[in-house]
């Protein structure tokens, strides 16, 4: 039941994007080493982006597009089949005719 809900609004793409985001910075400064280069103009600009220096940017949110979805459905599918076990089989089977053995 839930499982099915959250199927249906469910955003479906055909073919996600999986790459990681990447910006390329090209600096040019004729009276700094590359040391120099890195501590003053392209450390700044990856740490003003959210990233960290030296390493890959720093992943928020967003990042989570087929993760969020996906375990929404798995939950819901989890939560449906405990209730169905829990409470719909159990009433169903005090529902049922029960069997008479003819003695013999």
């Amino acid at each position: 039941m839930l499982g099915g809900r959250s199927l249906s609004v469910l955003p479906i793409d055909a073919f996600p994007d999986t790459t990681p985001v990447q910006v390329q910075i090209n600096t040019t400064a004729a009276a700094l080493n590359p040391e120099e280069t890195e501590a003053q103009i392209t450390g700044p600009v990856e740490l003003a982006l959210g990233g960290r220096r030296g390493g890959a940017i720093a992943r928020r949110g967003e990042d989570h597009g087929v993760q969020r979805p996906l375990a929404t459905v798995v939950i819901g599918g989890i939560v449906t089949n405990t209730l169905l076990t829990l409470l719909v089989l159990p009433a169903l089977y005090t529902l049922r005719p029960r069997r008479t053995t003819a003695a013999a």
